[in-house]
């Protein structure tokens, strides 16, 4: 039953995050990214893994030029072939990128794969207890069990009107330890 209205609900939410993103400006990314350096405290040398932005995703690109210019070490995600998980090779906002599938953008192949100690999540909408709804391939929770034992902090960032009552759970969800938006920062 969940998974059904999950996936009524992320066409939904995923309609109005397209929209909030065309009214969006060049505010809200800086907004987020002053929230979550404000609030979010990473030991210095953590490994950081972001994300390239698309289908209306919040930009986290300035977030993580301003991490890197503190000195933290990024990572985006890459899918790994066959599997649900996703790995994380090194990468800097100078660093080339290429073109994966549905157009991500990821480092090149030769760039090395490192494990984060804490993940900036991407979605399409979010509750007040930390659950999130995203593309429906369940690549992060997959991939967060599977780090469980090293605890990589959470994050998830976005609007703040993609926040909902209540996301649809089932067992394999996990909750982020952190929601980030362009107006508040909540600490799970």
């Amino acid at each position: 039953m969940n998974k059904q209205m999950k996936s009524g609900l992320r066409k939904v939410c995923r309609t109005r995050r397209m929209d909030r993103h065309r009214r969006s400006s060049e505010q809200e990314p800086e907004r987020l990214a002053d929230l979550f350096l404000a609030n979010v405290e990473p030991a210095q040398g953590n490994n950081i893994a972001g994300y390239w932005p698309i289908e209306g995703e919040m930009n986290v690109l300035p977030l993580l030029g301003r991490l890197h210019e503190l000195g933290y070490n990024l990572c985006l995600p890459v899918v790994v072939k066959g599997t649900r998980v996703l790995s994380f090779r090194k990468w800097r906002p100078s660093d080339p990128t290429e073109v994966a599938d549905f157009g991500i953008r990821i480092p090149v192949q030769t760039a090395h794969e490192v494990i984060p100690q804490l993940l900036i999540v991407p979605l399409i909408a979010f509750d007040e207890r930390g659950f999130r709804l995203g593309h429906g391939g369940g690549y992060y929770d997959s991939t967060l069990w599977q780090l469980a034992s090293s605890r990589p902090i959470t994050v998830g960032v976005g609007f703040e009107d993609q926040r909902i009552t209540e996301v649809p759970t089932e067992p394999h969800d996990v909750s982020l330890d952190w929601v980030i938006t362009d107006e508040r920062a909540r600490r799970i």
